[in-house]
């Protein structure tokens, strides 16, 4: 989940295939199922934090990264894997960059990054948390991913 997820999409479509698409595409043939979050681009929160950067490219930048993501998944799901690819429009505007690795399962992992005012995104401190040690921060960050993808939509390419 994030913004744009512009620097994910730019490790699909702009790195060689053994860097990123084919481990992504061997968790998919083990069943994996993977679904990235982006901001809506028509949301009136996009559109508000959008200004408060001073920067009216942020939801067209999410619309393109969204729907080059999508088009890569649409190829993987050509591919027949068991796993599935979706990439899905969120309403809710993301605070930070969270990934979620088996949620529902004791093994559970997150890695998040908060968008901090006047930090750049490289210099943001990474965060990662696991049930097991820490799970009732854990099971926070599941709420509100879950709360995310509940008020979202799929992207089409």
């Amino acid at each position: 989940m994030g913004i744009t997820l512009r620097s994910l999409t730019g490790l699909f479509v702009s790195r060689p295939e053994h860097d990123f698409t084919d481990p992504v595409r061997q968790l998919l043939r083990r069943g994996v199922h993977i679904t990235y979050l982006v901001a809506d681009p028509d949301s009136p929160l996009l559109a508000a934090y959008a200004d408060s950067l001073g920067d009216s490219g942020i939801p067209a930048r999410a619309a393109e990264a969204a729907r080059q993501l999508s088009r890569v998944a649409a190829d993987f799901a050509a591919e027949g894997h068991p796993g599935r690819m979706a990439v899905r429009y969120t309403r809710q505007l993301p605070t930070g960059y969270l990934s979620l690795v088996d949620p529902d399962g004791t093994t559970g992992r997150c890695r998040t990054s908060p968008y901090l005012p006047g930090v750049r995104r490289a210099d943001s401190p990474v965060l990662d948390i696991t049930r097991a040690a820490r799970p009732e921060v854990f099971a926070r960050y599941v709420t509100y991913a879950r709360k995310a993808l509940e008020d979202s939509r799929e992207v089409t390419p």
